[in-house]
């Protein structure tokens, strides 16, 4: 893959994790550590974020503030078993507003970034939460069960 978006939960692995990417080529990537042991961008608090593009790796600190989301605490984006989770998953994509769903559009937002599709974080976010508002990402999760479930057969 020449992009992508990886998250690892221990901080010490992440330097490397990018390194591997750049030595095979990878066009854009970002990797990303929360400072609560996320494996992903959170929202609590900050988080390391390892970014490769053009060949070289700059690493950061980033705020969730830096894209106008309110640090909240770890209970607030709490998921659970494979039920509950796909159950906010559908309360996400339904519009709900709150903690999941800022998380779930910070994520989608280094997506974006890294696709080449956006040009940063703040922009990314915006994006995520047009295409939830819109129905156009309830529309893609539907589109892509159902090749999925064609493809079981």
């Amino acid at each position: 893959m020449d992009r992508q978006v990886i998250g690892v939960s221990d901080p010490r692995v992440a330097p490397t994790v990018v390194g591997v990417l750049a030595a095979r080529g990878a066009a854009r990537a970002m990797v990303v550590t929360g400072s609560d042991g996320m494996d992903e961008l959170t929202t609590t608090g900050p988080s390391t974020l390892h970014e490769l593009r053009d060949g070289k790796v700059t690493t950061r600190q980033f705020d969730p503030a830096e894209v106008g989301l309110t640090p909240v605490e770890p209970a607030a984006i709490a998921g659970g078993d494979a039920a509950a989770n796909a159950a906010i998953a559908e309360r996400v994509l339904g519009g709900e507003l709150g903690p999941h769903r800022d998380i779930v559009c910070l994520n989608a937002a280094a997506g974006l970034v890294v696709s080449g599709l956006v040009d940063d974080l703040v922009a990314g976010v915006e994006s995520a939460r047009a295409s939830i508002d819109s129905g156009a990402a309830r529309g893609a999760l539907d589109r892509l069960v159902a090749v999925c479930a064609e493809l079981a057969q």
